[in-house]
């Protein structure tokens, strides 16, 4: 499988990643509890994103090989950008629920663990591409 995107994201994806970790351990430093929720949630989360990424993308290569007739391909295309806005808009509002209902510790440790669980899923599904390209 080839990587579909710029490598540019990917090393926006390390840097996010990496300033997420670090405005963790420099407000959690003293609160280990904390930082092991983080590291489990941001953990999970890489997992969960990778295996999403890997199952979108495989099965739309493979179906860029089988080729479908162009009304599917509309239907199918409807449904993306619905589910893609859904997401965003969600994506969008969730920290403000989110802050409504938990303590700000766990507010911020839950953002940043979705911050860096994403963009550490999009450097594994980097290297995965990489690692299927070669074998």
């Amino acid at each position: 499988m080839r990587y579909p995107f710029s490598k540019y994201g990917v090393y926006l994806s390390v840097v996010l990643a990496a300033l997420s970790f670090f405005f963790t351990l420099v407000f959690f430093s003293k609160d280990i509890v904390m930082l092991v929720f983080y590291l489990i949630l941001t953990f999970l989360l890489t997992v969960i994103g990778l295996a999403m990424k890997i199952h979108i993308f495989s099965r739309k290569e493979s179906e860029s090989l089988r080729g479908y007739s162009s009304e599917k391909t509309k239907d199918h295309k409807k449904l993306k950008i619905l589910l893609l806005a859904f997401g965003f808009i969600v994506a969008l509002v969730m920290p403000l629920v989110l802050l409504s209902f938990l303590d700000v510790r766990s507010w911020f440790i839950s953002l940043s663990s979705f911050i860096s669980g994403i963009s550490l899923s999009e450097v594994a599904f980097f290297r995965y591409c990489q690692c299927s390209e070669k074998g």
